[in-house]
C-alpha cells in the first residue's frame, strides 16, 4: 500500500485548479476565521455580561478573552486550515507573536475609542476583529505555518550567508 500525498490527490481532483484554490486553504481560513471570530465575539460580551467587575475593568476582560481565543484559534488554524505538521512549539511561538502584536495594538486602540471617541467596547472590538482576521491570513500563510524547509531555504539564499554559492558559511 502506498501513501498518496496531498498534492497527488489534488492533481487527480475533478475540480479545476482555480476553483480548487478558492475552496482550499483560503476557504478553510475564512471558515476557521469565522468560527474563531464568533468565539471571540461571544466570549468578550459574555464575560462583560456575567461579571460587573469585568464590565468596569474591560481591559482585564480583554486579556482573559485574548488568552482563551489565541489557544482556540491556534488549534483551528494548525489542524484545520494549514494542516501543519511542523513543530508545535515553533508554530505556537510564531502564532502567538502575531497575536501579541495585535494585543498590544488592541490595548491602545480600545481605550482610545472607548474613552476618547466614546464608542462602546463591544462595538470597537467587533470592528477591530475584522482587521485581525484579514491581516492574520497573510501572517499565518507566510510566517506562522510556513514549512520549516521553506524558511530554511529563504535564510540560506540570503546574500552574505556563504551558502548562496554553494559553500558553507
Amino acid at each position: 500500500m502506498t501513501v498518496e500525498s496531498f498534492h497527488e490527490r489534488e492533481a487527480r481532483s475533478p475540480i479545476p485548479g482555480r476553483v480548487r484554490a478558492l475552496t482550499g486553504r483560503p476557504l478553510r481560513y475564512i471558515l476557521a476565521g469565522g468560527l474563531n471570530t464568533l468565539v471571540g465575539f461571544a466570549a468578550y460580551p459574555a464575560l462583560l455580561w456575567v461579571s460587573s467587575w469585568f464590565r468596569e475593568h474591560y481591559l482585564a476582560a480583554l486579556l482573559v478573552v485574548q488568552l482563551f481565543c489565541v489557544a482556540f484559534a491556534f488549534t483551528t488554524y494548525k489542524v484545520a486550515v494549514f494542516r501543519s505538521r511542523g513543530s508545535l512549539v515553533r508554530d505556537f511561538v510564531r502564532f502567538a507573536s502575531y497575536y501579541a502584536g495585535i494585543f498590544a495594538v488592541n490595548w491602545v486602540v480600545l481605550p482610545v475609542f472607548v474613552e476618547v471617541v466614546g464608542i462602546k467596547p463591544i462595538v470597537t472590538q467587533t470592528v477591530f476583529n475584522v482587521f485581525v482576521v484579514v491581516f492574520g491570513y497573510f501572517w499565518h500563510s507566510n510566517i506562522t505555518f510556513k514549512p520549516a524547509a521553506q524558511v530554511e531555504s529563504m535564510h540560506s539564499a540570503q546574500p552574505g550567508t556563504g551558502s548562496e554559492a554553494g559553500g558553507k558559511p
